[in-house]
């Protein structure tokens, strides 16, 4: 039955996560022809990643029985359930508070579509709403940019004489600088669909280009 049960719970995450992850993408820095400059140690390539994000906007700090909303905007932290479900901390790193002697919260949602209804869920996962437009607040919709993304890249490690040293990261783990490239063969490296052209390089680091990725051939891996 537990089985069963924690089968069920994922089930019912995974259409949000996926939702959550429809509105994200990714995008490559350095660009594609773009010159740049990794020192030793550094990646090749990073991933930023953007996300179109809900936002709960409280104009003023309010108050519905025993629960005190602080003014700020909240971002969405799931949809479900005809609920917009928001984090219960604000952008300033305040959070909704409530009565000592209640059950402590754990997350702020509105009802969709809005209809004025401000509520609240415990940590019990009992969930109070306050009045049909008693409270004010708006909802809104941006593109926010999140920390970078790791992707697998190959990973500068020095020059000795036409060879350059090189480790991989998969994200996972990191090899260790074993792979090495002669530059006598030409200034074009590729690792898996990148190229980069190496423009200069030395003990402190590599200036490079991102080139466009290769064209496939059929039969091609």
């Amino acid at each position: 039955m537990k089985f069963f049960g924690i089968l069920a719970l994922l089930t019912a995450l995974l259409p949000a996560a996926q939702a959550q992850e429809a509105r994200c993408s990714l995008s490559y820095r350095p660009h594609t022809d773009e010159t740049a400059f990794a020192a030793v140690g550094s990646s090749l390539k990073v991933a930023d990643r953007r996300c179109l994000n809900k936002f709960l906007i409280i104009p003023f700090d309010q108050q519905s029985q025993a629960v005190n909303f602080p003014r700020g905007q909240y971002q969405e932290t799931a949809s479900d359930d005809g609920y917009l479900t928001f984090d219960i901390k604000n952008s300033d790193g305040t959070e909704v508070q409530t009565c000592l002697w209640c059950d402590p919260l754990k997350a702020v949602s509105v009802t969709a579509p809005q209809d004025g209804q401000l509520c609240v869920t415990t940590a019990f996962n009992v969930r109070s709403c306050s009045l049909p437009g008693s409270m004010s607040y708006a909802v809104t919709e941006r593109t926010v940019s999140e920390d970078s993304v790791c992707v697998p890249s190959l990973m500068y490690f020095g020059r000795s004489g036409s060879l350059l040293r090189f480790a991989v990261n998969d994200c996972k783990a990191q090899t260790r600088p074993t792979l090495t490239y002669d530059l006598s063969y030409g200034s074009v490296i590729r690792f898996l669909n990148e190229r980069y052209e190496v423009l200069s390089a030395d003990n402190q680091g590599i200036r490079f280009r991102r080139l466009k990725e290769p064209l496939r051939r059929p039969g091609d891996l």
